[in-house]
């Protein structure tokens, strides 16, 4: 007897939320020993005795794809606990889940985090599928390129989904060369200040992130492009809604170029509201901002000519 691996990832979802495509052909005998209520099919996992070692061809999930390994399977009176390495990306993944199916309200919890990714290249399909979890920038992105670690020093996934908002996690991404595709979160904020690269350098980033009530808070980060700088921070939750605000500059292309150097390193704060899938810059916030500088730097400006015009008065009057 083997184990159909696709309705297992339909069972997997059916319990966790996950949603993963498993693949494999090849039959090996496994022991699995349960009692069970006909009415509660929960009770399955709760009383479960299992021992696998199941041989997969592909399993893909969170932009991550794997091809041909072996995964050890162990589950003691509904306790289980998995160990998953693998070489993606170029770089290594390292997992082990632990599923204690005995609780009343069942978690899922990573066994020693820290290290869940190594080194691994990054792709659009992870940047969409498992950093855009974290970071709505990383969503939508037209290209993409770097490296990246990521470990966590705790995570807790609560089984049933209306308790999903429960979920607490907190880690760190470091990211080596990272370049992205200006699309999506990014280009609503860089379009607002009239800057327009397809294409944004931003090197080396730390970013930490911490998930509470329902909320993924990062830590804000500063993005340059050419002579300017945005600052970018706030939450999003886990239902993708975002919370995040942009410290825009005030560019040349903003005001133009004879007001600029009245209003030279100011800055407007913006709300960015609506998903990290639609991302909703306040354009009304930003447009009144802007006026309201506009008007001031005319002032300024005006006061400094009458200022060099009383000057020369008052230079021709003593000649």
């Amino acid at each position: 007897m083997g184990l159909d691996l696709e309705r297992a990832a339909v069972y997997l979802k059916s319990l966790t939320g996950v949603e993963l495509i498993m693949e494999g052909k090849e039959r090996r005998p496994f022991r699995l020993q349960s009692q069970w209520d006909s009415a509660s099919r929960e009770t399955l996992m709760s009383r479960a005795d299992l021992d696998a070692k199941i041989n997969i061809e592909r399993i893909q999930g969170f932009g991550v794809d794997v091809r041909s390994i072996d995964l050890p399977v162990r589950v003691r009176q509904g306790v289980a606990d998995l160990t998953f390495t693998a070489t993606v990306n170029e770089g290594l993944l390292s997992v082990q889940p632990h599923l204690d199916f005995t609780m009343e309200q069942p978690e899922l919890i990573l066994i020693n985090p820290t290290n869940l990714l190594h080194d691994l290249q990054l792709t659009e399909s992870l940047a969409n599928d498992l950093l855009a979890l974290i970071h709505p920038m990383f969503k939508n992105v037209a290209g993409i390129g770097g490296a990246i670690d990521l470990g966590m020093e705790s995570f807790s996934w609560p089984l049933d989904s209306s308790r999903r908002n429960e979920a607490v996690f907190s880690g760190t991404m470091v990211i080596r060369d990272l370049e992205l595709g200006m699309s999506g979160f990014l280009n609503v904020v860089f379009l607002a200040a009239k800057m327009n690269d397809p294409w944004l350098s931003i090197g080396d980033k730390t970013i930490e992130f911490e998930c509470r009530d329902g909320h993924v808070r990062c830590s804000p980060i500063r993005l340059e492009m050419g002579d300017y700088s945005v600052g970018i921070s706030g939450t999003m939750g886990l239902d993708h809604t975002l919370d995040y605000y942009a410290e825009i500059p005030v560019t040349k292309q903003m005001v133009g170029g004879d007001l600029y150097e009245y209003l030279e390193n100011a800055t407007i704060r913006v709300p960015i509201r609506g998903t990290a899938s639609n991302p909703d810059l306040s354009a009304s916030v930003l447009q009144e901002a802007v006026a309201d500088l506009v008007k001031q730097a005319a002032k300024n400006m005006l006061k400094k000519q009458v200022e060099n015009k009383a000057g020369e008065l008052l230079k021709g009057l003593f000649k």
